[in-house]
Protein backbone atom coordinates (compact mmCIF):
# COMPACT_ATOMS: atom_id res chain seq x y z
CA UNK A 1 0.00 0.00 0.00
CA UNK A 2 1.02 3.35 -0.51
CA UNK A 3 0.59 6.55 0.84
CA UNK A 4 1.04 10.56 0.63
CA UNK A 5 3.61 11.19 3.44
CA UNK A 6 3.74 14.30 4.86
CA UNK A 7 5.83 15.90 3.37
CA UNK A 8 4.34 14.97 -0.14
CA UNK A 9 5.38 12.11 -1.37
CA UNK A 10 3.90 8.49 -1.97
CA UNK A 11 5.88 6.48 -0.20
CA UNK A 12 4.93 2.32 1.10
CA UNK A 13 2.63 2.79 3.97
CA UNK A 14 5.80 1.28 5.76
CA UNK A 15 8.94 -0.62 5.53
CA UNK A 16 10.74 -3.04 8.05
CA UNK A 17 14.37 -3.87 7.51
CA UNK A 18 16.68 -6.59 10.14
CA UNK A 19 20.95 -6.12 10.47
CA UNK A 20 23.76 -7.73 12.12
CA UNK A 21 25.94 -5.75 14.19
CA UNK A 22 28.96 -6.76 15.31
CA UNK A 23 31.40 -5.83 18.25
CA UNK A 24 33.53 -2.56 16.51
CA UNK A 25 30.98 -2.33 14.14
CA UNK A 26 28.70 0.63 14.32
CA UNK A 27 25.61 2.87 12.36
CA UNK A 28 26.84 6.11 11.55
CA UNK A 29 24.82 9.25 11.94
CA UNK A 30 21.99 9.71 9.91
CA UNK A 31 18.47 10.79 9.66
CA UNK A 32 15.27 9.92 7.67
CA UNK A 33 12.21 12.19 6.74
CA UNK A 34 10.36 9.72 8.41
CA UNK A 35 9.70 8.08 12.05
CA UNK A 36 11.81 4.98 12.64
CA UNK A 37 11.17 1.93 15.25
CA UNK A 38 14.66 0.02 16.24
CA UNK A 39 14.12 -2.92 17.68
CA UNK A 40 16.44 -5.72 19.26
CA UNK A 41 15.99 -9.17 18.43
CA UNK A 42 19.03 -11.38 19.78
CA UNK A 43 22.40 -11.28 21.02
CA UNK A 44 24.31 -7.93 22.43
CA UNK A 45 22.61 -4.50 23.47
CA UNK A 46 22.27 -1.52 21.51
CA UNK A 47 23.41 2.17 23.02
CA UNK A 48 21.40 4.03 20.05
CA UNK A 49 22.58 7.99 20.37
CA UNK A 50 20.18 10.62 18.66
CA UNK A 51 20.64 14.11 18.16
CA UNK A 52 17.36 16.26 17.43
CA UNK A 53 17.32 19.04 14.83
CA UNK A 54 17.47 21.50 18.18
CA UNK A 55 20.90 19.88 19.25
CA UNK A 56 19.39 17.84 21.95
CA UNK A 57 21.79 14.68 22.27
CA UNK A 58 19.87 11.55 23.81
CA UNK A 59 21.52 7.92 24.36
CA UNK A 60 18.80 4.59 25.33
CA UNK A 61 19.56 0.93 25.38
CA UNK A 62 18.04 -1.73 23.43
CA UNK A 63 18.26 -4.97 24.91
CA UNK A 64 16.50 -7.79 26.54
CA UNK A 65 17.18 -6.44 30.23
CA UNK A 66 14.12 -4.83 31.30
CA UNK A 67 14.35 -4.69 34.87
CA UNK A 68 18.24 -3.21 34.22
CA UNK A 69 16.55 -0.19 31.52
CA UNK A 70 17.34 -1.50 28.63
CA UNK A 71 14.00 -1.54 26.14
CA UNK A 72 12.99 -3.66 23.30
CA UNK A 73 12.21 -0.71 21.17
CA UNK A 74 12.72 3.14 20.86
CA UNK A 75 11.41 5.31 18.01
CA UNK A 76 13.48 7.99 16.76
CA UNK A 77 11.41 11.12 14.91
CA UNK A 78 11.84 11.83 11.81
CA UNK A 79 14.75 14.08 11.32
CA UNK A 80 16.62 13.19 14.10
CA UNK A 81 19.98 12.27 13.36
CA UNK A 82 20.43 8.66 15.05
CA UNK A 83 23.38 6.03 15.27
CA UNK A 84 24.28 3.29 17.15
CA UNK A 85 26.73 0.67 18.08
CA UNK A 86 26.75 -2.67 20.32
CA UNK A 87 27.67 -2.60 24.18
CA UNK A 88 30.14 -5.54 24.64
CA UNK A 89 31.15 -7.91 22.82
CA UNK A 90 29.79 -10.76 20.13
CA UNK A 91 26.89 -9.39 17.71
CA UNK A 92 23.28 -8.26 18.14
CA UNK A 93 20.15 -8.55 15.25
CA UNK A 94 18.31 -5.16 15.10
CA UNK A 95 15.49 -4.13 13.05
CA UNK A 96 14.21 -1.00 11.71
CA UNK A 97 10.78 -0.21 11.00
CA UNK A 98 10.42 3.13 9.19
CA UNK A 99 6.39 4.79 8.27
CA UNK A 100 6.28 6.01 5.88
CA UNK A 101 7.96 3.45 4.28
CA UNK A 102 11.98 4.45 3.92
CA UNK A 103 12.87 5.50 0.63
CA UNK A 104 16.95 6.49 -0.35
CA UNK A 105 15.58 9.67 -1.54
CA UNK A 106 14.80 9.99 2.14
CA UNK A 107 17.75 9.36 3.68
CA UNK A 108 20.63 11.51 4.38
CA UNK A 109 24.48 11.14 5.60
CA UNK A 110 25.69 14.34 6.51
CA UNK A 111 29.93 14.31 6.94
CA UNK A 112 31.32 14.71 10.05
CA UNK A 113 32.37 18.26 9.59
CA UNK A 114 28.67 19.00 8.84
CA UNK A 115 27.18 17.76 11.87
CA UNK A 116 30.29 18.88 14.18
CA UNK A 117 29.86 22.44 12.83
CA UNK A 118 25.95 22.19 13.67
CA UNK A 119 26.40 20.99 16.85
CA UNK A 120 30.13 21.58 18.45
CA UNK A 121 29.94 20.62 21.55
CA UNK A 122 28.99 16.95 20.60
CA UNK A 123 31.93 16.55 18.63
CA UNK A 124 33.34 13.93 20.70
CA UNK A 125 30.15 11.59 20.17
CA UNK A 126 30.16 12.78 16.37
CA UNK A 127 33.45 11.39 15.58
CA UNK A 128 32.82 8.28 17.65
CA UNK A 129 29.78 7.80 15.10
CA UNK A 130 31.09 9.16 11.61
CA UNK A 131 33.85 7.95 9.41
Amino acid sequence: MRIEAPFGARRAASTAIYFLLRAGDFSAFHAVRSDEVWHHYLGASLELHTIDPSGRHDRVELGPELLHGERPQWVVPAGTLQAARIIGEGFGLYGCTVAPGFDFADFDMPPREQIVTRFPALADVIESFTR
